[in-house]
């Protein structure tokens, strides 16, 4: 066998470890799940107005605030399900 098949062997057995290991720690960093005023709405039964409220009475309520990321607004999954969690305890939450 020519080096240069040999040569195209390894790089592609290289390029295949490569991509295995990105994919794994990609796994493993499992970054958080961002939703949308929408979405936080869907996931918590209101309408995004009532989003709204909640985060900008999140003193008083405990809800979560949102990340801005340029002029949008995200909210992680996990601290929105947390919260919701917490209220089945039987917390009321009012907005006034």
């Amino acid at each position: 066998m020519p080096p240069e098949a040999h040569n195209g062997e390894l790089a592609e057995l290289v390029r295949a470890a490569v991509f295995q290991a990105v994919a794994e720690l990609r796994d493993q960093a499992r970054l958080p799940e961002l939703l949308s005023v929408a979405q936080v709405g869907d996931l918590v039964g209101c309408s995004p107005r009532t989003v709204w409220r909640l985060a900008s009475a999140s003193r008083m309520t405990g809800f979560p605030t949102p990340l801005r990321i340029g002029k949008s607004a995200k909210w992680k999954r996990c601290a929105v399900e947390a919260w919701v969690a917490a209220l089945d305890g039987g917390d009321v939450v009012e907005l006034g």
